[in-house]
């Protein structure tokens, strides 16, 4: 009987150093090849944190690790650490129509 485990998206924490972990149905949304990491393209929004497979002129890249580790900068960590509901506490939402990840912080 094989085990599995169902993603919790509506609670993940930000590292007190910006780091995230971006999980695997995210990364599987971001066209990740298995066992390696990938460059992703990033803006910040009013209210969150977008998350592209490819970066462009807008959307500066940041590097993620195969297991999905990515260190914020300043402007993405201090939005996903504003939330009501514990510092450093953020929700995902994985957008299949526009390909994108959305990373909000926990209200």
């Amino acid at each position: 009987m094989a085990t599995s485990f169902k993603e919790n998206l509506s609670s993940r924490t930000i590292s007190p150093a910006g780091i995230i972990t971006l999980p695997p149905a995210a990364r599987q949304l971001l066209k990740f090849e298995k066992g390696q990491g990938k460059r992703v393209g990033i803006t910040v929004e009013k209210d969150k944190v977008v998350i592209y497979p490819t970066a462009t002129d807008k959307r500066p890249f940041k590097a993620v690790s195969a297991r999905g580790l990515m260190k914020l900068n300043q402007a993405a960590g201090a939005i996903l650490k504003s939330g009501h509901k514990g510092a450093g506490k953020y929700q995902v939402k994985l957008d299949e129509r526009e390909g994108n990840v959305q990373l909000y912080p926990h209200h």
